[in-house]
């Protein structure tokens, strides 16, 4: 643990996943680091969280959005929109 009391990622990347459907989370077999399911929460999460080279997972329904409040953010690495059948 750092010495601000967060837990440090010694992981090359955080999966960071933004989806309101939870089914979209059978389709990974991955560590993931933090799942988000408020739209607001996204951009906020990514900003404090400096040290971390992140790459974030999102239903396509959310794309548009999502990518406009985080695309030049330094720590976003990739972006990854997916499309889950129902």
């Amino acid at each position: 643990m750092s010495s601000s009391g967060r837990i440090r990622n010694l992981e090359t990347y955080s999966v960071v996943i933004f989806s309101q459907n939870l089914g979209l989370l059978d389709e990974f077999q991955i560590n993931i680091r933090k799942i988000i399911d408020n739209q607001d929460d996204v951009k906020n999460y990514i900003e404090k969280n400096n040290d971390d080279l992140i790459i974030l997972i999102i239903s396509i329904e959310f794309a548009e959005t999502i990518i406009k409040c985080t695309h030049d953010l330094k720590q976003l690495q990739g972006t990854l929109c997916v499309i889950v059948d129902k």
